[in-house]
Parts: structure tokens; C-alpha cells; sequence
């Protein structure tokens, strides 16, 4: 069983996991043998309308797992031992509860952090209230405490069997909503290193690794490699 999560906050381009993208692994996922592919969140039918990513991706056969925020039984509470900021947060268990984790991000601008990705996809994992809690404003020392949220949760969050990252047509500002400016890399960008992959998204839109204060704590956790340099980055072209 596989279970999958994307990001998607709206139609306009570039904010939201492309749909061909999320059908093409569900349909990839089913072809390798997956008995059943569950599509996991916590946010209402009608949010995920707007990108048409749930009518997609059950027609190529996978099924929505909605988890209910009112039910405690569905969701761990953790403690972080490694904590900065964060000392608990509460986390759906149908994460945990599947042979294979896809994260299906898409690199883009954010109003706040510059940068969003890999990471940022986690938040859609952690409760609602504890998700509202992570960023009360976009400002100062309220931004400073969401990005090291983000860094603390990573830390005992499932870690991904594979990140598929959407990289075809990216916000390159007033992201993560839009509408705002667009370029459009035609990339799909996997691998199973939160950090690497987010320091190679944030060079699609003109910034470093280090640039961004979440990538640089994760990294500071020791949840991935920051420095691409270290990396053996592999490039296939489509012919």
C-alpha cells in the first residue's frame, strides 16, 4: 500500500502540484504492483477541487484517506527531543500506516520562508491547530519561529520513501497562493533527501540552500545534505 501526499493551494499556475504529475505516480505506483494507493489529508473536499488533483488522481485509482481533526485516535501526539521551538506536535498516524510514503511537493516562492518544498509538505501532515500555530503572521520573529517549526517536525515526521517534486511550471512570486509571477524549469526533481532537494528547488528560484532559514536548521538537525557540491545530481533528459 502507498500512500501520497501533495500540495495544493489553488488554480493559479505554479501553486499547486501539477495533476498530471500526481496521476502519472499513482498510475506508476499501481503498474510496479501497488495493491491500493490512499491519497492522505486532513483539509476538505473543496480545497482540493480547486486543482482538481482528488477527481485525477482517483481516476487513476487511487483513493482519498480525509482524516478527521476532530478524532484523537487518528492522530500521534510526539514528542520532539531535538527541539528548538517545538517541543510536541500532533501528527496523522495514516502516516505511518502504509508500505511506501510518496511526498509530492512543488517548489515555489512563499510570501514568507522565499522557498517552499519538501519540507513545507510536512505541515500538511501536523494537525490543523498545531498548523495554524506554526505561522501566525509572515513577519519578523513570528516568521524566524515557523521556519524552525518546520525544522523541528521534520525531525520525527515519517521520512519519505521518495519525493517526487513538481518543478514543470513554479511561482517565482506571491507564492504560495498566487497569482504571481511564473518560469517554467520542466523539471521533476526525486530522491529521498528532504534537505538536498530543497537546496536544488531554491536554485530555480535564484537563491542558495543557505539562503532559506528552514533548509538551513533541517540541515542543522542533520536531516539531509544542504551542500549540493556533495551530491551526485543525475540528469535525464527526456529524448
Amino acid at each position: 500500500v502507498v500512500k501520497i501526499q501533495t500540495n495544493s493551494q489553488g488554480t493559479h499556475p505554479g501553486s499547486s502540484t501539477d495533476p498530471a504529475l500526481v496521476r502519472t505516480v499513482v498510475e506508476q505506483c499501481r503498474l510496479a504492483g501497488a495493491s491500493g494507493v490512499r491519497w492522505l489529508t486532513w483539509i476538505s473536499g473543496k480545497y482540493w477541487e480547486r486543482s482538481n488533483i482528488a477527481e485525477l488522481s482517483e481516476a487513476s485509482g487511487a483513493s482519498m484517506v480525509k482524516v478527521d481533526s476532530e478524532d484523537p485516535d487518528q492522530w500521534r501526539k510526539i514528542e520532539i527531543p531535538s527541539a528548538i521551538v517545538l517541543p510536541e506536535v500532533r501528527v496523522f498516524k495514516a502516516l505511518w500506516d502504509c508500505d511506501v510514503f510518496i511526498s509530492l511537493p512543488i517548489f515555489k516562492d512563499h510570501i514568507g520562508s522565499r522557498f517552499t518544498g519538501s519540507l513545507k509538505n510536512y505541515m500538511g501532515a501536523s494537525h490543523p491547530t498545531d498548523n495554524r500555530a506554526f505561522h501566525p503572521t509572515f513577519e519578523g520573529e513570528d516568521l524566524a519561529h515557523m521556519e524552525q517549526c518546520i525544522a523541528d517536525l521534520n525531525t520525527v515526521v515519517r521520512k519519505p520513501d521518495l519525493i517526487v517534486a513538481d518543478a514543470m511550471t513554479i511561482l517565482t512570486s506571491k507564492g504560495p497562493f498566487g497569482p504571481g509571477d511564473i518560469s517554467s524549469p520542466q523539471q521533476v526533481v526525486a530522491g529521498t533527501d528532504r534537505v538536498a532537494l530543497d537546496a536544488y528547488g531554491a536554485t530555480l528560484l535564484g537563491l542558495e540552500g543557505t539562503d532559506v532559514t528552514m533548509i538551513r536548521h533541517s540541515a542543522e538537525h542533520g536531516l539531509g545534505q544542504i551542500d549540493l557540491g556533495a551530491l551526485e545530481i543525475r540528469r535525464i533528459a527526456n529524448a
